[in-house]
């Protein structure tokens, strides 16, 4: 069956059922998983990684809010790669990163290195996650496409949820450095199932326009969100003092800049009740699982 649809673009459909469905869906779900799942997975390592550089909570909040920010930010930069170089492609190469980064971080003989690597980190998956689900939009038949991305994001919050419980293992079976080191296996056998999937090609690199201004302000504004939620954290007035100056006049900035040219987020679409909808539910959502998930075993533990 070759359903001709907007949302089935070439010749390699997901079919109605069957073992080639299930082996596209479950291929781009274990690449996609890894972004929630070293989202969540590092929570219970906090407290080894704490006592390993001698910190204080405050400074150990900014590998999991840094890592956030990284994903976050780099999402919409991802789209625009997977469109103009292709989004398998784009999947493969922020799996590459992924592996070299995760390896460097396990080496990280400070708490600024690791910081660093974390943010990384997450530039490295905000390629892999939203490349993902425009790989299940772009090969699936319309009619489908609803149950295949649901699946998805069902197998997304698994990650999520079983992050905590994948982290106390590796930490029983080695110390906080397998929580880094786990990535390169997993990712070498994600990557060895998209080579299995015939490629797509992109429109082009003259296609690609990515906004530098607004994406500046965009990390400035999360950035300084993350420097305001540490100060009370944080035994140093710096925190708190540089991110009240620099989140309202970065808000500023991203709001002219969406105004005068092309932001790196449309907010125009937030027009949409169905997307308005979305969002929020995904935002609450996200709220309350990470807020829960990424918290309690750093107070537990």
């Amino acid at each position: 069956m070759r359903p001709e649809s907007a949302g089935a673009t070439d010749s390699t459909l997901i079919l109605d059922g069957g073992w080639r469905s299930i082996e596209f869906q479950a291929t781009v779900a274990l690449a996609a998983m890894l972004t929630p799942l070293n989202s969540t997975m590092i929570a219970v390592g906090l407290p080894s990684i704490r006592s390993h550089f001698d910190v204080g909570v405050g400074e150990m909040t900014l590998l999991i809010s840094v890592y956030l920010v990284a994903v976050a930010a780099m999402q919409p930069v991802s789209g625009r790669l997977g469109d103009a170089f292709g989004s398998i492609r784009m999947m493969m190469v922020g799996l590459i990163l992924l592996i070299a980064i995760s390896a460097v971080s396990a080496l990280a003989t400070n708490l600024p290195m690791l910081i660093l690597m974390r943010g990384l980190q997450g530039a490295a998956t905000a390629l892999v996650l939203p490349n993902g689900i425009a790989v299940l939009r772009k090969r699936t038949p319309s009619e489908r496409l609803g149950t295949v991305l649901g699946m998805n994001g069902a197998a997304l919050s698994v990650a999520a949820a079983t992050g905590p419980v994948i982290g106390g293992a590796l930490l029983l079976a080695g110390d906080w450095r397998l929580l880094f080191l786990v990535n390169v296996p997993l990712s070498i056998v994600a990557i060895a199932f998209l080579l299995r999937l015939s490629p797509d090609d992109g429109h082009g690199r003259e296609t690609l326009h990515i906004d530098l201004p607004s994406l500046g302000a965009l990390v400035a504004v999360f950035g300084s969100a993350v420097l305001i939620g540490s100060a009370t954290r944080v035994e140093n007035p710096a925190f708190l003092i540089v991110g009240a100056a620099l989140l309202p006049v970065t808000v500023a900035a991203y709001w002219l800049r969406s105004r005068w040219g092309e932001s790196i987020v449309q907010f125009h679409f937030f027009g949409a009740r169905n997307f308005r909808s979305a969002a929020t539910s995904q935002a609450l959502t996200n709220l309350v699982m990470y807020s829960f998930l990424v918290s309690l075993p750093l107070y537990l533990v």
